[in-house]
């Protein structure tokens, strides 16, 4: 388990500027974090700070967070740097696609991990992505219609219901009672 705290606070140490920029900008990507952020951060300190030994569950947990953020900065951060020339104030204009784009991302993974032999979703699924990256390679926000089109092939997709790590993260949150303060800056230790 060391190895996995090791690799995140190495992890936050490498995205600083990144992390630190969205979030004193209150900038829209990053509204979407501050549960995952807050649960990790909780964990960490915990284990680090005060020799907390973490259950089976929470390192599933702490783990799902830190892999779930891993992957979403790397998207954001590869997006700044390729298609917005590292401008985090043009970046942000598009901040609408680049969310939409992460929750394609999230449905991607959660049909990958439920049914990775429905190849007619995933081809679905991709074509979304792809139409969702032209709009960020344009610098031009999705249309609303996108975002109806994401939920109706979902919806489709996923019929008994869908709960992502984000929503997961959220309840884990609330029960440890460190739901985040979204207009508290201060909430998230960088």
């Amino acid at each position: 388990m060391m190895d996995i705290l090791t690799d995140y606070a190495n992890w936050k140490f490498e995205n600083y500027t990144l992390i630190d920029t969205l979030l004193k900008n209150g900038s829209a990507i990053i509204r979407r974090f501050p549960h995952v952020l807050a649960v990790c951060d909780f964990f960490y300190n915990e284990v680090t700070n005060n020799h907390y030994k973490m259950s089976q569950d929470e390192e599933i947990i702490f783990e799902s967070g830190f892999n779930y953020l891993h992957d979403h900065f790397n998207t954001i951060d590869l997006i700044l740097k390729h298609d917005f020339n590292s401008s985090f104030t043009e970046m942000e204009k598009c901040s609408k696609t680049i969310n939409l784009l992460l929750y394609i991302n999230d449905f991607q993974a959660e049909l990958e991990n439920v049914a990775p032999q429905n190849i007619s979703g995933k081809k679905t699924l991709d074509d979304l992505e792809q139409r969702t990256m032209k709009f960020i390679e344009t610098h031009t926000n999705a249309p609303d219609t996108m975002f109806q089109l994401l939920s109706d092939v979902t919806s489709d997709m996923f019929k008994d219901g869908y709960q992502g790590v984000n929503e997961i993260m959220y309840e884990v949150a609330d029960e440890l009672g460190i739901t985040p303060d979204e207009s508290d800056d201060d909430t998230y230790e960088l």
